[in-house]
């Protein structure tokens, strides 16, 4: 990507967070593409930006502010897991703190768009992981916790969805996938195993496979040819491709020399490809064969890449790059830096 001038990047609120635990999502808001970046500073602050143009549209708090007087441990506490799920009426914020109470939040009006609702007293160690998946008309939430559950809880009642999933050790990551029109959950945890579940039934598919030598940070799960593939990456500073079915790992281990924080997959068919962020770069792959595409691209971050995003903007597929501090975007099919103003 030499010669590719980067240009400003979007615009940053200034707050105190431990920038690791930023994330960053993609979402149409009142039909408006809108980045939603949640910060893990004390406030737990959300802010929105047009993805268009860079300039804020909002945000909110997600946690109250006496919440925060009740002690300085509490006060200064930095963890909270997040995720934007699709509503009827528009996207939504989930979001659950140390104290295990789910917020959801309406994007469009950045109000409460349920009661809040606790999970249960057995699952109060922090939530490591959340995702959601969409079956049979209704939406479901998935909440892995530090303490080896992983609880599928209704959005719309917050009632349980079967019994939790029990791991040996904490859940780090999940991801959901389907086989033959079941859906699965796929579920990484810290000792770097990865777990198979049957969604439906709530049975472990298969044995943990010994993925990595460290926590699963991330999976990515995408259908070749029909069969299902999940795509890890580790602490440990790897990255391997496997097929679900089996648990069989496909093609070789990637080793990127540092913890490649974050992933996401661009583009269709044969093109379709895995972008890997790492330390300061983006890292491109067939998500077929795990071929690499191209040099490393520079994102231009000032220390290492947090969180990735895709998001249509401008009948355009943009790819943004949340880095220490800025946010960049990307054009997702050249791959050439598209900056605020263009």
């Amino acid at each position: 990507m030499t010669g590719h001038e980067l240009g400003e990047p979007f615009a940053v609120p200034e707050d105190r967070s431990n920038v690791s635990g930023v994330r960053l999502f993609g979402a149409r808001v009142a039909g408006r593409p809108v980045l939603v970046r949640v910060t893990n500073d004390p406030g737990r602050e959300v802010h929105l930006v047009d993805a268009l143009d860079g300039t804020p549209v909002g945000g909110f708090t997600v946690v109250p502010r006496r919440w925060l007087g009740v002690s300085k441990a509490a006060r200064y506490a930095t963890f909270l897991a997040s995720h934007v799920c699709p509503a009827a009426d528009g996207p939504r914020l989930v979001s659950v703190n140390d104290d295990g109470v789910v917020r959801q939040w309406d994007l469009a009006s950045r109000t409460l768009a349920t009661r809040t609702r606790r999970l249960p007293s057995s699952n109060l160690g922090w939530i490591n992981a959340l995702i959601s998946y969409t079956e049979a008309g209704r939406t479901v939430l998935l909440f892995g916790g530090q303490n080896g559950l992983v609880r599928r809880q209704d959005a719309a009642t917050g009632r349980e969805v079967g019994a939790p999933l029990h791991h040996d050790t904490a859940v780090d990551a999940l991801a959901v996938y389907t086989v033959a029109g079941t859906r699965h959950i796929a579920a990484g945890d810290a000792g770097g195993r990865l777990h198979r579940w049957d969604a439906t039934t709530g049975r472990p598919v298969g044995r943990p496979i010994p993925a990595h030598l460290g926590p699963i940070r991330w999976i990515v799960a995408h259908l070749v040819d029909g069969r299902p593939q999940l795509v890890t990456g580790s602490i440990d500073q790897t990255v391997c491709r496997w097929d679900a079915l089996t648990g069989d790992e496909l093609g070789e281990t990637r080793y990127f020399g540092e913890v490649p924080m974050a992933a996401v997959l661009t583009g269709e068919g044969p093109d379709r490809l895995l972008v890997v962020g790492c330390d300061d770069k983006l890292h491109r792959y067939r998500a077929a064969t795990g071929e690499p595409v191209g040099d490393p691209i520079d994102c231009g971050a000032d220390d290492y890449v947090v969180d990735l995003c895709e998001l249509d903007v401008a009948d355009r597929r943009a790819l943004f790059v949340h880095g220490d501090p800025a946010i960049r975007r990307f054009d997702a099919r050249t791959f050439l830096p598209w900056p605020v103003g263009r």
